[in-house]
């Protein structure tokens, strides 16, 4: 009977799977799904010195590269004398700069507390003010416990963070020296056919990593600029340190700002409530000319992301790994947001989608052909 059924079924058809056949492949599909998310929660702290590795070496790369097209230096030659200036810069501002920064973030330690107890202070003269306070410090008191293991595990992070950094610094410096053999031996994971598409995706992805740093660099130039200024035209004490606070937290694009006015709040309270003020209309209005001005014509040149998709993902890797996560949450956008339109909405779709690199063609274009035709004119 059975060898009856199997001769009347004509050659050539596909047999059609079992529910049991079925329900086993959506089980080792999940599982597989499962291991592979497990897999990359328990290896998230390396792949993220990874990708820092791979962001730094793209900008040591940017760097040589710039410097090797301008002059007749070597390609090799030219990656050396960058990270040598690099390196220069850095050690000379901290000879400069450095001991006053110090000084200044002693004196900022100092006196942030004395601003919490000028806070206090002030919120028991309002009505209510003190049942307000005493519940706060009830809730301090409740925390202290938790405040010194989140310290403690604090401290583990930042040594672990420092070591990463080293990491990543050491191995980006490799990658950009020899780009092409990594570049190749990353291709050739792939299948004939799909390496020239990985290709254009790589070189989309540098593209994106590169214009997009060199667009926070000039913004975190201008705001730790403009809020120096700004604090010192006030009269706020620290203002060189509170500026370069802005300045370092203004690479993380949307939740830096917020972070970063809070302790120059604080040292406006010192003198008084309406000096705090003043310094928040002041954090205010950089930020405005920030959104609105600066950021609009650096983004002629650089990239610019989704702003909700920016504030999603710096959310989402902040709750998972914490200070790195964050900090490094917005380029990982980027690289996301390039690797779906490329590979899920272009190849899969078969839609244009958006490319960080066509919207600045774009915008290069209309901006050249508006200057022809001024010049027509």
């Amino acid at each position: 009977m059975v060898e009856h059924e199997s001769s009347s079924r004509p050659r050539g058809t596909p047999r059609t799977p079992s529910a049991v056949q079925q329900g086993l492949e959506i089980g080792l599909r999940l599982v597989g799904l499962l291991a592979a998310a497990l897999l990359l929660w328990w290896t998230a702290q390396v792949l993220l010195v990874l990708f820092a590795a791979a962001f730094l070496a793209v900008f040591f790369h940017g760097l040589g590269m710039a410097l090797h097209r301008r002059s007749s230096f070597s390609y090799p030659f030219s990656l050396v004398f960058a990270l040598l200036t690099i390196f220069f810069v850095l050690v000379i501002a901290g000879l400069l700069v450095g001991p006053a920064v110090a000084d200044q973030a002693g004196n900022l330690s100092q006196e942030l507390p004395k601003a919490w107890n000028q806070l206090l202070t002030d919120v028991k003269s309002w009505p209510g003010g003190n049942s307000v306070v005493s519940g706060v410090q009830q809730a301090i008191n409740n925390s202290k416990d938790s405040n010194m293991q989140s310290a403690v595990k604090f401290a583990g992070l930042t040594l672990h963070g420092f070591g990463g950094l080293i990491f990543a610094v050491v191995i980006g410096i490799f990658l950009a020296a020899q780009p092409d053999l990594y570049r190749s031996g990353f291709l050739s994971l792939f299948p004939p056919r799909r390496r020239a598409r990985m290709a254009e995706v790589l070189d989309e992805l540098g593209f994106t990593l590169w214009w997009w740093l060199m667009g926070q660099l000039a913004t975190m130039a201008s705001v730790g600029i403009l809020i120096g200024i700004g604090l010192t035209v006030l009269g706020v004490k620290l203002s060189g340190t509170l500026g370069l606070i802005a300045a370092i937290l203004s690479f993380i694009p949307s939740l830096g700002p917020f972070i970063s006015v809070i302790p120059a709040i604080m040292m406006g309270l010192t003198v008084s409530p309406t000096m705090a003020i003043k310094v928040a209309l002041l954090y205010l209005a950089v930020q405005t000319l920030e959104a609105n001005v600066i950021t609009p014509l650096i983004q002629r040149r650089a990239i610019s992301l989704p702003p909700a998709f920016v504030l999603g993902s710096e959310l989402l890797m902040g709750l998972l790994l914490g200070g790195a996560g964050l900090a490094f949450a917005t380029p990982l956008a980027a690289v996301i947001l390039v690797l779906v339109n490329m590979l899920y909405i272009q190849d899969h779709l078969h839609d244009r989608g958006y490319l960080p690199s066509q919207e600045r063609a774009r915008v290069k274009g209309k901006a050249k052909s508006g200057k022809e035709n001024g010049e027509r004119e």
